[in-house]
């Protein structure tokens, strides 16, 4: 068993369009290999959890994202591996999204994203975007019995 004596400082992004969010398919090799996450990378010495995001989303897929607010942490150990995740909400980007690292990524909905097999870091990320899409959505119905809000006369 290999001994964690650092933890890897990470960022991922949250990036919206039109209702859903990207989702990208790791390379087989290395850890999470094959699984689901949200687009990101390692922190660099000297660095803010900000930059090395922009600087990934455009090595990793050629766009300039603007990086907006914190959406979540997360801190994951295993047995080989430490890390201390920082996810950002993205919405807007430019340029001509082109995955040069991932197998494949997809624009899904929240109720989507439970049908994919993510890295353990990302689930916790997905599990609060499910949460406040649950959030929203009983905001909009209102707390009327069918669902909507009575007029008032």
């Amino acid at each position: 068993m290999k001994n964690i004596s650092k933890i890897q400082l990470v960022a991922a992004a949250i990036i919206h369009k039109g209702g859903k969010v990207l989702i990208a398919r790791r390379a087989k090799k290395g850890h999470f290999g094959g699984l689901w996450e949200f687009p990101g990378g390692k922190v660099k010495f000297n660095e803010s959890p900000q930059q090395a995001l922009r600087r990934e989303l455009f090595e990793e897929f050629g766009i300039e994202a603007r990086i907006g607010a914190p959406f979540s942490s997360v801190k994951y150990t295993s047995p080989h591996l430490s890390l201390l995740l920082h996810a950002y909400e993205v919405f807007s980007f430019s340029g001509n999204l082109t995955p040069k690292e991932h197998q494949e990524v997809r624009w899904v909905s929240a109720k989507e994203l439970g049908g994919y097999d993510f890295s353990p870091p990302d689930q916790e990320i997905v599990e609060k975007i499910k949460s406040r899409k649950r959030e929203k959505d009983e905001k909009k119905s209102g707390s009327h019995p069918e669902g909507r809000k009575r007029k008032a006369c």
